[in-house]
């Protein structure tokens, strides 16, 4: 569970969150991808650094962020197209 404060109010989240760390586990990929995926915006995630002005983000990936970001790097097949083997 994390916690937001947004306008002097802390606000709650059940969700589930990951470290870049730990989406470079589930995408089997490195966390240095994981990143780069945050820096280009293909991948969402939230700074919960203390400061805005900190030295080094510090990254957490929602639960649904990380399936939203899977189900669009699917491929796609063409109708009638064989399954690769």
């Amino acid at each position: 569970m994390l916690i937001f404060k947004s306008w002097g109010k802390a606000k709650m989240v059940d969700e589930k969150y990951f470290t870049p760390q730990e989406a470079a586990e589930i995408l089997s990929t490195k966390d240095d991808k994981v990143l780069a995926w945050i820096h280009s915006n293909e991948l969402d995630a939230i700074d919960v650094a203390k400061s805005k002005n900190s030295q080094r983000p510090r990254w957490r990936i929602s639960e649904s962020a990380l399936g939203r970001f899977i189900i669009s790097r699917r491929k796609t097949r063409k109708w009638g197209e064989p399954c690769p083997q």
